[in-house]
């Protein structure tokens, strides 16, 4: 699976990464992450130092980081994540980002909840990746793809203002994605401080469970189609088949349906062995109570929408 982390300068988005790696290490739910010892190494410096109150330097260059998802001690997913430094909205080149668009299963976006109160310049750089990635939304025929935008520095949010304020900037973007039925779409308020860390988890568990299900089904097809071709090939074996097999020195039909039968059961090992933790992560990312964190009395709450898709929305 490969995601894409798109967000402004000091949008907070480093600050997420580290953070959500940082408490997914150490497991929610029976779902944990494993990374390479470098990347595992600076994620846990980073994250170390936020919970100290101080905050990493603004990343200046494209990172990818490799992942592995794993439910009590299985591996049941690998994903990767590619960081984009947020200079590359404004600047005038953005084919790579336009083609990784084209190519990513999901996208994490980033904006800071002050910047969508004041509607404020960060705001319409924002807009022209959000034109991009509707591009990319009106070529989805079939599939899942996910959006999800990561409302950061909730904590910052005035008392009095609503959720309906923080998402008015984003309203017509919600409005293209519920018009098409293969995306999923959500946004989700996250604070990561000393004070304390809310809904931190849900974004990437919430665009991981897209990427199972579509691990899923991709191998339930997969496993369907080999073992139709096996079933072609065993129709065709016999003395004349291994005959020509050996004059020509090419395999028999009986071997390449054999061949085939291995495919397809190691597909259906792969499905099977990812349908219960795909269940249980898909019920924890529904059930997922959001905290708001300016106002410790109030939950969010989850609506349906007609693209299946959930929203946020207040109480």
């Amino acid at each position: 699976m490969k995601i894409l982390m798109i967000g402004n300068k000091e949008s907070g988005k480093t600050t997420y990464m580290a953070s959500s790696f940082g408490i997914l290490e150490n497991g929610q739910n029976g779902f944990y992450l494993k990374t390479d010892t470098s990347s595992n190494m600076w994620f846990k410096k980073v994250f170390e130092t936020i919970k100290q109150g101080q905050y990493p330097e603004l990343s200046d260059k494209r990172n990818n980081y490799q992942f592995e998802l794993y439910h009590h001690q299985k591996k049941i997913l690998d994903f990767e994540w590619i960081d984009y430094y947020g200079g590359v909205i404004l600047e005038s080149n953005v084919s790579k980002l336009t083609e990784d668009i084209g190519s990513a299963d999901g996208i994490i976006l980033f904006l800071d909840a002050i910047s969508l109160l004041e509607n404020n310049n960060s705001v319409h750089q924002f807009r022209r990746i959000l034109g991009l990635i509707t591009n990319k939304l009106t070529e989805i025929e079939s599939g899942l793809f996910s959006v999800i935008v990561v409302i950061t520095k909730a904590d910052m949010v005035p008392n009095g203002s609503s959720l309906e304020q923080l998402y008015q900037p984003l309203s017509q973007f919600i409005s293209s994605t519920d018009e098409n039925k293969n995306i999923y779409a959500r946004i989700v308020p996250v604070s990561c401080t000393n004070r304390g860390f809310y809904n931190v988890e849900l974004p990437l568990l919430d665009m991981l469970d897209s990427g199972m299900k579509i691990s899923y089904l991709t191998a339930i097809v997969e496993a369907k189609q080999y073992a139709e071709t096996c079933m072609n090939y065993n129709k065709h074996r016999g003395i004349l088949d291994w005959t020509v097999s050996r004059l020509s020195g090419v395999e028999t039909n009986g071997e390449l349906a054999e061949k085939y039968r291995r495919m397809a059961m190691e597909k259906i090992d792969l499905y099977e062995s990812i349908e219960e933790p795909m269940e249980r992560l898909s019920e924890y990312v529904k059930n997922y109570v959001i905290r708001l964190p300016w106002d410790s009395r109030k939950d969010a709450m989850l609506s349906t929408n007609t693209s299946g898709g959930r929203r946020l929305i207040e109480l």
